[in-house]
């Protein structure tokens, strides 16, 4: 058993430096430089990814059988004319539509780009601000349950919670809670925030900073022309929707909230933009790391859980 784990362990592994290593690559044909704003090659690239659309191979799957008959005998009977001009149908679309629609995607997700690195940053600050992680790398990779629970503990370390068994309550147990802190969230921060000029002094004035930035950022992104043609953009429609609630709530907001709105949620935009972004922009997205299956199948889901350790 441990062996058969060692041997999926190596090939994922595997696969994911070869995936960096043709990345690296691909990046090379799209800029010179990582800071260079100009583009080269977008055609070749467009191509490339062209290639892996499964419209392409849907099309090309049923031009296959061409290859085993002559053109004549194909349109000398009308079943074989219709065939042929369905043929010539799927280059057309392919050529016309397929490939500019791609074109549209990567001037949209140039556009993007920005916007989308901004918002994970400050996700990023957010989770090396409450877990001390050594490395953005680490602070940008998804949540799962566990980890969830887990910062959602740290913060209540913080916050000097507590939760008191009602003992005035017959049938199952409720609990009455309490900080120490006027306010669950007013915990001074230990690191600068520097993702943003206004100044701020505890975790609640950066969260409405952070939640204000991410909206101002989000309807940039949704006022780039065709950018409903990208995979994220459910995913950034959903977190808006997370980024208003938190608004909406936070002088009542608790240390569940925060992790539930402004990290759990961002994961979201997070998980597609790494699926979508390096096609059309390389390593200028890049959360560099290799997340786990639990973590794929957190991030991948547009729902927002709000989950509570267990009282002790």
């Amino acid at each position: 058993m441990n062996i058969k784990k060692k041997v999926i362990d190596w090939f994922s592994n595997f696969k994911f430096k070869i995936k960096n290593k043709i990345l690296t690559c691909y990046s090379s044909i799209l800029y010179e430089e990582y800071y260079d704003q100009t583009y080269k090659n977008q055609h070749l690239a467009a191509a490339l990814i062209c290639l892996i659309k499964k419209r392409f191979w849907l099309i090309v799957l049923t031009m296959f059988p061409t290859l085993f008959f002559f053109t004549p005998n194909l349109s000398s009977s009308p079943v074989g004319s219709l065939y042929v001009s369905l043929n010539a149908a799927g280059i057309f679309y392919i050529v016309f539509n397929l490939y500019p629609e791609v074109q549209q995607s990567f001037k949209a997700a140039k556009l993007a780009n920005s916007s989308l690195n901004m918002i994970r940053a400050r996700r990023a600050w957010l989770v090396n601000e409450i877990t001390e992680a050594e490395t953005f790398t680490e602070a940008n990779r998804y949540l799962t349950k566990d980890t969830h629970i887990e910062l959602v503990k740290k913060l209540q370390s913080m916050n000097g919670y507590k939760a008191t068994l009602n003992p005035n309550v017959k049938v199952g147990k409720s609990y009455k809670i309490s900080y120490s802190l006027k306010h669950p969230l007013y915990i001074d921060i230990m690191n600068q925030f520097h993702l943003s000029p206004e100044p701020v002094k505890n975790l609640l004035e950066v969260c409405n900073v952070i939640a204000r930035d991410n909206l101002r950022d989000i309807k940039k992104i949704k006022s780039i022309p065709n950018i409903e043609q990208l995979v994220l953009y459910d995913s950034l429609i959903y977190l808006e929707e997370q980024m208003k609630k938190w608004t909406e709530c936070s002088h009542s907001a608790t240390e569940l909230m925060l992790v539930a709105y402004l990290i759990q949620a961002v994961d979201k935009i997070n998980y597609y933009a790494q699926m979508e972004m390096p096609l059309y922009v390389g390593l200028r997205y890049d959360l560099k790391f290799k997340p786990t299956k639990d973590e794929k199948e957190f991030a991948r889901k547009l729902v927002t859980l709000h989950l509570t350790p267990p009282h002790e």
